[in-house]
């Protein structure tokens, strides 16, 4: 039998496999969702979606594949085309320009990326003091937030900390535990909450500084250069701004309070670009590719993906056949086209994200990019998550110029966001899914709504949801106080 032929008779054995054995189709949870463990890296699929593969079955039996490919002749070595072009050169090359680039590429490199703050500089001392502090209760508890006043009062002085490390190790790599992460997520939530409620009993300036800490609690993740961390961290800063939104709804807040959370936001965007963490994914990713069979088993079910367990002695296999050589090869070229592409600005980011070639199981099945298969990441979905989170940051910001605005116009709303040069000195803040300026809707007798188009790129006319409830359509923020014109909060 020739090797064409060879390598052919594999893909079909896959494909009969995968159809026989796992005949369901992939599942589908809800975007809220952000995770559904912390005690490792396992994520809700919805935010961290490992490459999909376009089959009508669970892609991620990474046992199973390799089990088809070393059981079918698929662990046969392939000729190589020359040096040059070998995957281990490809490889080498790939490490050196990451090097050059001064990024990490080991462990140890990722961890001292990670900088620990100075002697008594470090919020995650006075967190660690909060999360203990938080109630059995949950979030939806009637009242989470009365049996959490320690932990509040805790995140509000953890606030005043700008610097902050969690304590991760990160030289543990794939396998490293994060359990602050669902801390952040209750606190974010508990935040939100004072926030709300300090406004509801007029105390702007309480709501106000809940606000701030919440901001500053998300931004607690700023420096952790891991894909799920900066999904919490977003994830907690649209709690903030929630906050915002539902507080503004309450009450009107001083000139003072409106500089306070303008200034906070003045740099938020950056806590949502991607950059440090798609780094610290490239080089956790490069430790599984270069560890023993063993680690590599190990690795594989700690992503939690794998439902049929991939033992050692098939990456053995798999390795020896030259695939795993071939495997890590195409997932460094896909993380650094990756740094490239978090580096552009919106809209053209989602357009790059949206052309750039996904694993399909062609591509898995006759190149045996199995363990690609399972790590990477799929770009759309979190660029799209980044982009969603700008534009939140924006609104808000266009938001607080409104208010601005109102409160030196005795409460009346400008004709056109236009009006706002004094307050938007910058300019119209830019629709990052779109490259428009943001739009804007006065409501009459009600309030007024700002908005962006949203992740379809069309606008729905400030609509937030489709008819059928589940799918979203523009990123609105509405102001709409019981009555327009409420007396205007003068109080500093």
């Amino acid at each position: 039998m020739s090797q064409s032929l060879a390598v052919n008779g594999c893909v079909a054995a896959c494909r009969h496999f995968l159809a026989v054995s796992f005949p369901v189709k992939c599942r589908h949870s809800s975007i809220r969702r952000i995770a559904q463990t912390f005690g490792n890296r396992t994520l809700s699929e919805d935010l961290v979606q490992p490459v999909k593969l376009d089959i009508s079955t669970n892609p991620l039996r990474l046992g199973a594949l390799l089990l088809v490919f070393v059981s079918g002749g698929c662990g046969q070595m392939k000729t190589s085309s020359g040096p040059a072009k070998s995957p281990a050169a490809a490889v080498s090359n790939q490490l050196a320009a990451v090097t050059a680039a001064g990024d990490p590429v080991t462990l140890d490199q990722l961890s001292r990326m990670y900088e620990e703050p100075p002697v008594g500089q470090n919020a995650a001392l006075i967190y660690a003091q909060a999360f203990a502090a938080l109630s059995a209760d949950g979030a939806n508890a009637p009242d989470f937030l009365a049996h959490n006043r320690e932990a509040v009062a805790l995140l509000l002085q953890a606030a005043d900390r700008p610097l902050c490390r969690y304590p991760v190790a990160l030289t543990n790599g794939i396998t490293a535990l994060l359990p602050h992460l669902s801390s952040i997520r209750t606190c974010a939530t508990l935040l939100r909450q004072e926030a709300v409620s300090q406004a509801a009993s007029g105390d702007t300036d309480a709501a106000t500084t809940a606000i701030l800490a919440g901001f500053r609690l998300g931004r607690s993740l700023d420096n952790e250069p891991v894909l799920v961390s900066k999904l919490v961290e977003i994830a907690s800063l649209q709690q903030a701004l929630e906050g915002l939104h539902e507080s503004l709804n309450q009450k009107s807040f001083t000139d003072g309070e409106l500089l306070r959370l303008q200034t906070a936001l003045s740099d938020a965007e950056l806590a949502v670009n991607f950059r440090r963490a798609i780094l610290g994914e490239r080089a956790i990713l490069v430790a599984v590719f270069q560890s023993s069979d063993e680690k590599l088993a190990e690795g594989m079910a700690a992503t939690g993906e794998s439902n049929a367990a991939a033992t050692p002695s098939m990456f053995s296999i798999y390795r020896s056949g030259g695939h795993l050589e071939e495997d890590f090869a195409f997932a460094l070229d896909f993380m650094s086209k990756l740094v490239e592409l978090v580096d552009l600005p919106y809209p053209q980011a989602l357009d790059a994200a949206a052309e750039m070639k996904i694993l399909d199981t062609q591509s898995v099945l006759n190149q045996k990019l199995v363990v690609s298969a399972v790590l990477l990441p799929k770009p759309v979905r979190f660029v799209t998550t980044s982009a969603e989170s700008v534009a939140r940051i924006r609104l808000a910001r266009t938001v607080l110029a409104v208010e601005h605005y109102r409160l030196k116009h005795d409460g009346a709303l400008p004709t056109s966001l236009a009006d706002l040069t004094a307050e938007l000195p910058g300019g119209i803040p830019e629709d990052p899914f779109d490259g428009q300026p943001l739009r804007y809707k006065a409501l009459p007798g009600r309030g007024y709504t700002v908005y962006s188009v949203g992740a379809n790129r069309k606008d729905d006319g400030g609509i937030v949801q489709g008819p059928d409830v589940k799918t979203p359509l523009d990123v609105v923020m509405t102001i709409s106080r019981q009555n327009i014109a409420d007396a205007i909060n003068t109080k500093d």
